[in-house]
């Protein structure tokens, strides 16, 4: 289900992101679809994104995590996917399987809308 959230990402947001994914209609379309399904702002989402991977797709850290949210190889298997998959996709493509690691373990952990900053940032330490 979802979870009406009355933050949307404002004109005045998207000037101070990054030109190159700030134009990105489909991922920040996804965002905010992931974000009123959470409960959650979108905003914070994105800062979250920002902290990660400076929102790039294919960012690595160098401890074999890569992505948005950086997907370890055994939080990617759980979604169905891999790490060198997960590299090879668009913003908005990946957001597909942000939202079914952020669905699987606010399941698992029994986390109910609305989630804050503080509880995305701890699901997304689960590996």
């Amino acid at each position: 289900s979802t979870v009406a959230t009355t933050e949307t990402i404002n004109e005045a947001q998207l000037a101070r992101m990054p030109q190159e994914w700030a134009k990105d209609t489909e991922f920040l379309s996804a965002v905010q679809a992931l974000a009123n399904k959470m409960g959650a702002s979108p905003v914070e989402l994105i800062a979250l994104m920002m902290f990660e991977s400076g929102v790039s797709p294919s960012k690595g850290n160098g401890l074999g995590y890569y992505g948005l949210i950086q997907f370890g190889d055994a939080a990617a298997k759980t979604i169905g996917t891999s790490t060198a998959d997960l590299g090879q996709m668009s913003r908005a493509q990946q957001m597909t399987f942000v939202e079914k690691y952020f669905m699987h373990w606010m399941k698992a952990k029994g986390v109910k809308p609305p989630v804050t900053l503080s509880q995305m940032y701890c699901i997304t330490g689960y590996r």
